[in-house]
C-alpha cells in the first residue's frame, strides 16, 4: 500500500491509497475528516467532553472520501467542467490533479478541485493536523455552583463559587504516521455577581464547600460578598482555557484561547433583626 505525503499551494494533503482492484473497481478512497483547507486526515478523540454553550465545537465530523484523478486535457485545466482521466493511486510532484471529495453520509459532492504537490514543511503538517483536532475539541459549558445552596445569598455573608469541570481536554488527529494533540487547559474564571458590581477572576476552579463539615474548618480563594441590595441576579461564570498542540514530528504551538460562559440565578436577602419588647 503505497502511502504519499504531498502539499497543495503550501497545504498539506495525506494520501495512504489501495489499489482500485480493492474496492470492487469503483477507485481507491482515502478517508477521513476534511481539513479547512481540503486536505485528509484521520481524526480521534482524546479526553474530550461533549456540551453545550462553548464557543468552541461542533457537530461531530462527518466521513469525508476523496479520490484523485489525472487530468483529461491540458486544454483549460482549471475548468471544473474537465472530464477526469484515470484515477492515480499516488501523486507526483510536479503534475497536477483533480481532488474530488464526497461526504458519504449523504452522497453530497463536497469539492472538485486542482491541486499541485509539493514537499511538505514539517511546521506545516503539525499546524494542519493540530487545525484539525481542534475542530473536534468540545470545551463545556462550566458547570458553576455557589453557596449559601439553592440559588440563596445573604447580604455581608460571603457567597463560596466554584466550578466542577477543571479537567484539561484534549484531541488529536494522525496522518502519515504523525500525530498532532490539542490540549485545552483550564486557566480562569470570571465571574460576574450581576448585582452591578464589577466583575472579578479567581486563578482556579473554587473549593466546594462541605456543608458536613463546620464552617469555621473551611476557606475558599473564590467568594464575592454582596452589601449593595437585596433582589435576584444571575451570576456570569466564565471559563478561560488555553489552547497548545504537539506533534510527534517535534513541532508545537499555541493556537490561544478560548472561553464557554453559563449563568445561575441566586436570590440575595437582607437580615433583618426584629426586638420585641415585653409589654407591660
Amino acid at each position: 500500500m503505497p502511502a504519499r505525503v504531498v502539499a497543495a499551494a503550501g497545504v498539506m494533503f495525506v494520501l495512504t491509497l489501495t489499489p482500485a482492484a480493492a474496492d470492487g473497481g469503483r477507485g481507491a478512497f482515502v478517508t477521513g475528516a476534511a481539513t479547512s483547507d481540503g486536505g485528509v486526515v484521520g481524526v480521534s478523540g482524546g479526553s474530550q467532553v461533549a456540551g453545550t454553550g462553548g464557543s468552541l465545537g461542533g457537530a461531530g465530523a462527518s466521513t469525508v472520501q476523496c479520490r484523485y484523478f489525472e487530468l483529461a486535457d491540458r486544454v483549460g485545466e482549471t475548468s471544473t467542467q474537465l472530464t477526469l482521466g484515470a484515477e492515480t493511486t499516488a501523486l507526483i510532484v510536479g503534475n497536477r490533479y483533480w481532488k474530488v471529495c464526497v461526504d458519504t453520509a449523504t452522497g453530497t459532492q463536497l469539492s472538485r478541485d486542482l491541486i499541485d504537490p509539493t514537499t511538505p514543511d514539517p511546521a506545516t503538517v503539525a499546524r494542519n493536523l493540530a487545525q484539525s483536532a481542534l475542530a473536534q475539541l468540545r470545551v463545556q459549558t462550566p458547570i458553576a455552583r455557589s453557596n449559601p445552596a439553592n440559588s440563596l445569598a445573604v447580604i455581608n455573608i460571603p457567597t463560596w463559587l466554584w466550578v466542577e469541570n477543571w479537567t484539561p481536554l484534549t484531541a488529536s488527529a494522525t496522518a502519515a504516521g504523525v500525530t498532532a494533540t490539542v490540549t485545552a487547559e483550564p486557566l480562569e474564571m470570571l465571574w460576574d455577581p450581576g448585582d452591578g458590581s464589577k466583575p472579578f477572576t479567581c486563578t482556579g476552579p473554587g473549593v466546594a464547600y462541605d456543608l458536613s463539615r463546620p464552617a469555621r474548618t473551611q476557606t475558599t480563594d473564590c467568594s464575592f460578598t454582596y452589601t449593595r441590595k437585596a433582589g435576584r441576579f444571575n451570576i456570569g461564570a466564565t471559563q478561560r482555557w488555553h489552547l497548545t498542540y504537539t506533534a510527534t514530528n517535534g513541532q508545537a504551538g499555541d493556537l490561544g484561547f478560548v472561553t464557554s460562559t453559563t449563568t445561575i440565578p441566586i436570590d440575595v436577602h437582607e437580615l433583618v433583626t426584629s426586638i420585641e419588647l415585653p409589654t407591660r
